[in-house]
């Protein structure tokens, strides 16, 4: 259910119902028995019309990060419940300071950024907790999950909004937004994109507002979360299937920026394409 309200400047924004993730403790550990796979597929985006892909498709071309050591064996934070908590995260920024601060604090030299399509981090995050390998100060096997690490950058744009409608309220969740009214041409379809950064919704919204001198150049955003999203595009995949996920720029640059370096870290040999 969406609930909405107006703003200080008259203007209508719908806030999705915000789902809550878990705040992390970090005690840096490591699990060696645990590997991700180098060979993680990333499923194509031509074929098909778009509204026919279904969703773990549409996630496959938004790359995400985790810290790992040169074979792929994650780094573990540890948790207030003492699992053991493998971060993936949507920011290639918020990755890297992770990697820098372990290589000052404990000399990690082989650390590095793995990337992988959010399709199979979504998995991931889903999976049942299994054994990490290491034991706890009292002789117990520790239990692993993987949890998502939102873009800090994006949480701030996110309460900007949200204290918009309501000073009290405050975001929680992974950030997504869409510009109502917005829709990107996909060959014969019209697609809604869902945009990880509201830097992207803006660029894409000035584009569109040049070409149409009518639209008003401030856009109406909707803000919600991205895991909400995702189980109701799986749930009512008939009434979300012109969604799409956009890809943030500052990933896809990122990521080809890796691929044409000595590589640093585990990249698929492919793209991540918008749409």
């Amino acid at each position: 259910m969406m609930n909405v309200e107006k703003s200080e400047t008259g203007k209508k924004r719908i806030v999705l119902n915000l789902f809550s993730i878990l705040s992390l403790v970090f005690t840096l550990v490591f699990a060696n028995h645990f590997k991700l796979s180098d060979k993680f597929f990333l499923l194509p985006v031509s074929g098909a019309k778009f509204s026919h892909k279904n969703f773990y498709q549409k996630l496959s071309q938004v790359p995400v990060f985790a810290v790992t050591n040169s074979s792929g064996q994650p780094y573990l934070a540890n948790n207030s419940k003492g699992e053991q908590v493998g971060l993936i995260f949507f920011s290639h920024e918020d990755a890297l300071g992770l990697l820098r601060a372990m290589q000052k604090a404990r000399q990690v030299s082989d650390a590095r950024i793995y990337i992988m399509g959010l399709d199979k981090a979504y998995k991931m995050v889903l999976s049942n907790a299994a054994s990490s390998g290491i034991k706890g100060y009292q002789g117990q096997e520790l239990k692993m999950i993987f949890r998502f690490y939102p873009n800090q950058k994006q949480i701030k744009y996110a309460n900007s909004i949200v204290n918009g409608i309501n000073f009290s309220e405050k975001f929680k969740g992974i950030p997504i937004f869409i510009a109502d009214g917005l829709t990107i041409r996909k060959g014969n379809e019209d697609i809604i994109p869902i945009f990880l950064t509201k830097e992207d919704l803006d660029e894409a919204w000035l584009k569109m507002s040049l070409n149409n001198p009518d639209i008003n150049p401030k856009p109406t955003i909707l803000i919600g979360d991205l895991i909400k999203i995702i189980r109701t595009m799986e749930t009512n995949k008939n009434d979300y299937c012109k969604f799409g996920f956009f890809p943030p720029k500052e990933s896809t640059e990122f990521v080809k920026k890796e691929n044409k370096l000595i590589p640093s870290a585990k990249i698929y040999n492919g793209n991540f394409n918008k749409f």
